[in-house]
């Protein structure tokens, strides 16, 4: 009785009071960023969900700290990055804003407000495929590759870059009977002193 208190958060949803445990351990993923003090992780069990850590405890992740990017399609998440106070997520056909993570500090947990969409009709290829960039010593700005061609996003509106390119005859577009698909290893990277964003493709 005279050791450590046990790790807990108290979490209210519809006016009902619910304790967890803060030290579930984080999952098996393979993207990851940090924003607003915590670890955020994909889930490769789950590929539509984020998970993300106690602020400032890299290695606690309470079961109610989740975001699900449930869409139409069946979609899963490819790529997430912070991009100033803000985090962008793409899955493969769409791309979302998440303007904050739900804390068991909040009021009323909810984990639906956080989102908004930027785009349904595209998202990101592949877990290497976008890149931060000032252009023009500008505002931070994410580059990414879609099925439809490079884009550039500040989290709010998305810009086609590759609009001189004939897309479909530079890349080989996922289709049905294709076993690989391609584009999702692709690379894009920013070379600030060269000005260059550099798009590395395996045909």
């Amino acid at each position: 009785l005279n050791g450590a208190q046990y790790r807990t958060i108290s979490i209210a949803v519809g006016g009902l009071v619910s304790v967890f445990s803060q030290c579930t351990p984080p999952p098996i993923a393979s993207v990851g960023d940090v924003f607003e003090d915590s670890m955020v992780l994909n889930d490769v069990t789950d590929p539509s969900r984020l998970l993300y850590s106690m602020p400032g405890k890299m290695h606690y992740f309470p079961d109610p700290f989740y975001l699900n990017f449930e869409t139409k399609t069946a979609d899963e998440i490819t790529f997430f990055r912070k991009l100033g106070n803000k985090m962008v997520v793409g899955l493969q056909t769409s791309l979302f804003r998440v303007n904050y993570l739900p804390r068991e500090t909040d009021s009323e947990f909810d984990r639906g407000r956080p989102m908004e969409p930027i785009s349904e009709a595209y998202g990101i290829v592949g877990r290497q495929a976008g890149a931060l960039f000032n252009p023009d010593d500008t505002s931070l700005t994410l580059a990414f590759v879609s099925h439809t061609g490079v884009h550039l996003t500040d989290g709010f509106t998305s810009t086609l870059l590759s609009g001189d390119l004939d897309w479909p005859n530079t890349v080989r577009l996922p289709v049905a009977g294709d076993a690989t698909n391609y584009l999702a290893d692709s690379i894009l990277v920013d070379y600030p002193n060269l000005q260059v964003l550099a798009f590395y493709y395996t045909p």
